[in-house]
């Protein structure tokens, strides 16, 4: 959207600047006040297009510098997901590893697929710092993937603003 009225107003200019000396020959012989009043106009016209073009050049540049860093979102997207995985995976084995030492103490606790309730629930996981500190690293994580989707949506909104597109 914005390119296409930058384009506009090149042509704006352009149309202004081939007008305005089309008019020096008809008017500047037969009647200088007509003349000089169209003249006037077409150089507003044409300062206006100018300042309007410098401001939608660099809105443009603004804008295709933050469209640009979508592929490094998307990249850290999937790094902080895959680092969750690996939490994930960890703290699975250390759950599991906990259960079977402590089964024969434990068997009012069914062995639940979230193991995250499982640490909420265990006393003894729960203060252990090395879950503590995955668990802390897990939410950071799952923060920052929400904040990363939040700057894509963003940039697909940009993409309309540049060249309505996705």
């Amino acid at each position: 959207m914005l390119t296409l009225f930058l384009i506009l107003f090149i042509a704006l200019l352009i149309f202004t600047t081939i007008r305005k000396r089309k008019i020096k020959n008809e008017f500047s012989k037969i009647n200088k006040r007509s003349y000089s009043i169209r003249k006037f106009g077409y150089t507003l016209l044409q300062i206006l297009s100018i300042l309007i073009i410098i401001v939608l050049f660099i809105i443009l540049c603004i804008i295709t510098t933050n469209v640009a860093t979508e592929n490094i979102i998307t990249s850290k997207i999937e790094m902080y997901q895959k680092e969750n995985t690996n939490i994930e995976d960890n703290l699975h084995t250390i759950i599991d590893e906990y259960m079977n030492h402590e089964n024969s103490t434990i068997t009012s606790i069914i062995p639940d697929s979230n193991y995250f309730n499982i640490i909420t629930s265990l006393p003894e996981l729960k203060s252990d710092k090395i879950i503590q500190k995955e668990l802390e690293v897990y939410i950071s994580n799952n923060e920052k993937i929400k904040k990363l989707k939040e700057e894509k949506i963003e940039i697909a909104r940009l993409k309309w603003y540049l060249y309505f597109g996705h």
